[in-house]
């Protein structure tokens, strides 16, 4: 008898670069948004500042890891490049363009909704 993670390799295979393609977009937008702000930030350094960024999501005290997070971020970032306001204000930028976004996509398919009242693929 087959388990389910056996019958489902393509599919687990497909999540896993997925989520590989996340990370790496997310280190690049962390690498743009430090690197406009100062010099004292590689790729290497914005990867890693993402894969802890995730792993801090894991301790989640709060609803949606509300105020873990952006600690434990600056302190890894005010590790790499030594001065907390750079840190804090990368951190900042980076919440702008994650809400903006949000805000982008959602527009988007609200405009797309309008324009496709009868379109199968938004509910």
């Amino acid at each position: 008898m087959l388990t389910t993670l056996q019958k489902r390799k393509k599919l687990i295979a497909l999540n896993a670069i997925i989520t590989l393609v996340m990370l790496v977009l997310q280190a690049l937008i962390i690498f743009i948004i430090f690197s406009s702000i100062t010099t004292g930030i590689t790729f290497e350094r914005a990867f890693f500042l993402t894969i802890v960024g995730q792993l801090s999501t894991i301790i989640s005290i709060t609803p949606s890891g509300i105020g873990i997070r952006e600690p434990i971020f600056i302190f890894v970032a005010n590790s790499f490049i030594g001065n907390c306001d750079i840190s804090i204000a990368g951190l900042v930028l980076l919440h702008a363009f994650e809400w903006g976004l949000v805000i982008f996509i959602s527009i988007l398919l609200t405009v797309k909704k309008l324009i496709f009242p009868n379109s199968k693929i938004i509910a």
